[in-house]
């Protein structure tokens, strides 16, 4: 698993670097080197898929969120939910921000009770006597639908065209 990068032209923007980083566990490394000089983060995840692999993707999400660059720089971040195309097989957009939340609200309880590092980045997403939520950030987070299949990616456009 390796990362793609590119150049793509955003009418608007002008030109913008993007850089795929797989979600694979073994490709976080490079997720660090990226994050430093990120602008705009993309988040893409499977809106058809995502309950069963609720945990894996709140725990990439935690490593963004907490990422020490990406949250002192306050680096926008779109959660773009992918496959929003299959209408009954997909989620609501407001489900899964209510699946993400609560699975990053259980993870920043536990990750307190680790090592201090551990609990350093767990205070970046607030107390955990109040219930997460993605609004109550320092980063602007926005969640859109998209499908890949279709080429249907108008809200990445938009998120960068206002991010960048």
């Amino acid at each position: 698993m390796q990362e793609n990068e590119g150049v793509c032209q955003v009418l608007g923007a002008g030109s913008v670097r993007m850089v795929d980083v797989p979600g694979h566990e073994r490709s976080r490394s490079k997720l660090d080197k990226h994050l430093k000089d990120a602008k705009a983060i993309v988040f893409v995840l499977d809106a058809a898929d995502i309950t069963p692999h609720k945990a894996e993707a709140a725990e990439e999400l935690f490593e963004i969120l907490t990422h020490p660059t990406a949250s002192r720089r306050k680096v926008p971040l779109l959660i773009a939910c992918n496959k929003m195309d299959l209408d009954t097989q997909a989620h609501s957009l407001e489900f899964i921000r209510k699946t993400l939340e609560k699975q990053l609200d259980a993870m920043r309880k536990t990750r307190t009770t680790l090592s201090p590092e551990a609990k350093a980045k767990a205070a970046v997403l607030g107390k955990p006597e109040k219930p997460f939520k993605l609004s109550g950030l320092r980063n602007k987070i926005t969640i859109a639908p998209m499908s890949a299949l279709k080429g249907d990616i108008s809200a990445i456009y938009s998120f960068l065209k206002s991010g960048i």
